[in-house]
């Protein structure tokens, strides 16, 4: 990395937490298309999805899944790219094609003639300056409607900003932490072993409640009814019971 500003750069909570989750200020990608449970730290909102559509989730026990490693953006503050701190600043970090795919969307188009994208082959904004910038016969195509072929990941491009192709297992949070009595739009099991009141998530499904009699009720809004531990025939929820005291 030989950007002159890299001491500027900010750090993730996911480094400076030690992959623990704590009580931080969370953030959840609209424009990426994260999950109701799929948060992001301050830094992360702020630097690697600037431009982007935010919810600003509040102060929440979690951690950043953009710094972690999942496969709907590519973390800068764990994986700086280079050039990615002196992109115009109304050029937004993440490839097109991360949140649009193969849709064709209007964009800036470049061309790169060292990489072979010419033609109707192009890059995005964010690639340009990240993956083609200085390159020979980069040029720009226009603005039109297309996609990024440099981010595509069934093309054969150069891009350095695509997510990580074999992210790590997410870590196992009950979606009560962050909604907490609050409804949340998410999958719901119902535990026949246990008998709960009420319906419970994904990962109460297949961690606290593993080996029981679960049934897939397809997507409800609910809290769960595990994680918020109030049926006296079920105890602390497993997934709530580890998890490191608010910082």
């Amino acid at each position: 990395m030989t950007d002159s500003k890299r001491s500027d750069r900010p750090e993730c909570t996911i480094r400076t937490c030690g992959k623990i989750p704590v009580t931080q200020h969370l953030f959840r990608c609209k424009t990426c298309h994260f999950g109701p449970n799929e948060t992001m730290c301050e830094n992360c909102a702020n630097f690697c999805h600037r431009n982007h559509e935010l919810v600003d989730l509040g102060y929440h026990v979690g951690y950043c899944w953009c710094g972690y490693g999942f496969d709907k953006s590519h973390c800068f503050l764990e994986h700086p790219v280079e050039n990615d701190m002196n992109i115009p600043a109304q050029c937004p970090r993440q490839c097109n094609f991360l949140h649009s795919g193969k849709d064709s969307i209007q964009m800036e188009m470049f061309n790169c003639e060292q990489c072979h994208l010419v033609g109707p082959r192009i890059s995005c904004e964010a690639c340009y300056y990240m993956c083609h910038c200085g390159h020979r016969g980069v040029c720009k195509h226009g603005n039109s409607h297309g996609y990024c072929d440099c981010g595509d990941p069934s093309q054969d491009f150069p891009c350095k900003i695509r997510p990580p192709t074999n992210p790590p297992t997410p870590i196992p949070l009950c979606t009560f932490l962050l909604s907490g009595s609050d409804e949340m739009s998410q999958k719901a099991y119902i535990c026949e072993t246990c008998k709960l009141s009420g319906y419970i998530c994904k990962n109460c499904a297949n961690t606290c409640h593993s080996g029981h009699v679960i049934k897939s009720c397809g997507v409800e809004s609910f809290s769960c009814s595990c994680g918020s531990a109030n049926d006296e025939r079920f105890c602390t929820c497993k997934l709530m019971s580890n998890i490191e005291p608010a910082q």
